[in-house]
């Protein structure tokens, strides 16, 4: 797509992958799709967040040349449609597709929604008394989604929402992992496990993270590290062939206390075992994998990562037999 670099942010069960062409000044990003390698521009300005396996995909842009819009868009650019924003707001953003169907989940003004387009009017997601901000990031087939919600000292936790049976939302709070002070959740699987990362300032200002899962029923895991004390965060859950496989990024297993991003790699957690993704490619592949930030139900997996020492570049996993 030109100069600058690109991400994929995430991909359907065919493989299918959206994400962004990012011009080389970072001053503009452009919702991109890629069909067996070959590269799709969906939209004007902005960026592709999800897709479903009809290909249709949601994201964020300046859709209708006013401030960034949630958007849908077939995958082949055709269908351009300004799903709009919550009553009283300018702004929205689109981050989640279930796997089938479409119920764009995201974030308008200080509120979680749900809905917008061919999905009825865009609604806001509940959240509870006191709070500041909420914001929907994933959503599976029965419409059960995760997100984060920020409280009155402007704290974020992790919360998942789930349908009521008279209609609207039920909000449910996600417990924190012990010793931690935030959490976000950031991805659902089909069968209902959601992943994200808890976070802290240590006393002496420094920042860590936590990847960390959710079962089900609600029950807090803390997923680990590449290195005793080393940041983790995952962004990504699929329940695949060999069970609920996690992707995410950390810091790699030789990094010091002080690790910048070059030392952040990809991973992938399977079977109670973390992986740094760059041992599970050729040595002399020329890639260098920062992120992975989606997983598939064939164990497909994108994200973004250095390439031969250049521009960042998006890339595409496929397991070996």
């Amino acid at each position: 797509m030109g100069d600058g670099h690109s991400k994929a942010n995430d991909l359907n069960d065919k493989g299918v992958a959206v994400g962004a062409s990012i011009a080389s000044d970072e001053n503009q990003r452009r919702a991109v799709l890629w069909r067996e390698g070959v590269a799709t521009q969906l939209a004007g300005e902005g960026e592709a967040m999800a897709i479903n396996s009809a290909d249709r995909v949601v994201g964020t842009g300046h859709v209708s040349g006013g401030g960034p819009h949630a958007f849908s868009v077939n995958g082949d650019g055709t269908d351009l449609v300004d799903l709009r924003t919550l009553p009283r707001q300018s702004e929205s953003a689109a981050n989640g597709l279930p796997r089938d169907g479409f119920f764009p989940v995201g974030k308008s003004g200080r509120d979680g929604f749900f809905g917008g387009g061919e999905a009825g009017a865009m609604s806001a997601l509940p959240r509870p008394g006191g709070s500041i901000a909420a914001e929907g990031r994933a959503v599976k087939d029965d419409h059960v989604s995760c997100g984060t919600i920020w409280r009155a000292d402007n704290v974020p936790q992790a919360c998942v929402w789930r349908p009521s049976t008279f209609g609207g939302f039920r909000f449910g709070q996600l417990p924190t992992l012990p010793g931690w002070q935030t959490a976000s959740a950031l991805a659902i699987s089909g069968d209902g496990n959601m992943v994200g990362g808890a976070g802290m300032t240590t006393q002496g200002g420094q920042v860590r993270t936590r990847a960390c899962l959710w079962k089900a029923r609600g029950d807090v895991h803390d997923l680990g590290a590449l290195r005793d004390g080393g940041n983790s965060f995952a962004t990504g859950v699929a329940l695949t062939a060999f069970g609920v496989q996690v992707v995410g990024g950390g810091d790699s297993a030789n990094s010091g206390a002080g690790a910048g991003a070059g030392d952040h790699v990809a991973v992938l957690w399977r079977n109670g075992t973390m992986y740094d993704l760059n041992k599970c490619i050729g040595r002399n592949s020329g890639w260098t994998l920062r992120e992975a930030t989606a997983i598939n139900i064939r164990g497909w997996i994108v994200g973004y990562g250095v390439y031969k020492n250049a521009q960042g570049r998006g890339f595409l996993l496929i397991p070996v037999p």
